[in-house]
């Protein structure tokens, strides 16, 4: 009988240690994952970014606000969610400046680099544009 009871005590708390154990595990594996930015919490700044070998002019913002941009090469740009709460609409577009049938490219994405939206182009002054909402 005492042996039965030593018995279920040892299984109990080597039951108990797993689950601690995996605890553990599974907070340093979301803690990781949101410090390198792959699970981004704060949803109230995204990167916008044009990228194009050649000249490129657009607009980018929100229901806040519309810019525009333009230039060569790659540019990057980071929006702040305005005050109020809510879904938050991010748009972005830009166009090709020339006749090439390079590639441009305009990505909205979480400051962690997840991309959120993303679209590309080839063709002769070939615009492209993406929305996305934030939740």
């Amino acid at each position: 009988m005492t042996k039965m009871w030593l018995r279920r005590q040892r299984e109990g708390k080597i039951s108990l240690l797993l689950v601690i154990i995996t605890v553990v595990v599974i907070v340093a594996v979301v803690a990781t994952l949101v410090l390198s930015g792959v699970i981004n919490l704060n949803n109230d700044q995204v990167r916008i970014r044009a990228s194009y070998a050649g000249s490129w002019a657009g607009a980018y913002g929100d229901s806040s606000s519309l810019n525009t941009w333009s230039g060569e090469g790659s540019k990057t740009v980071v929006l702040n969610r305005p005050s109020g709460g809510g879904t938050w609409t991010v748009v972005a577009n830009a166009m090709k400046m020339d006749l090439s049938n390079e590639v441009i490219t305009v990505t909205i994405e979480t400051m962690g680099g997840r991309v959120l939206k993303q679209a590309t182009g080839n063709t002769p002054f070939a615009l492209v544009q993406c929305s996305v909402d934030v939740p």
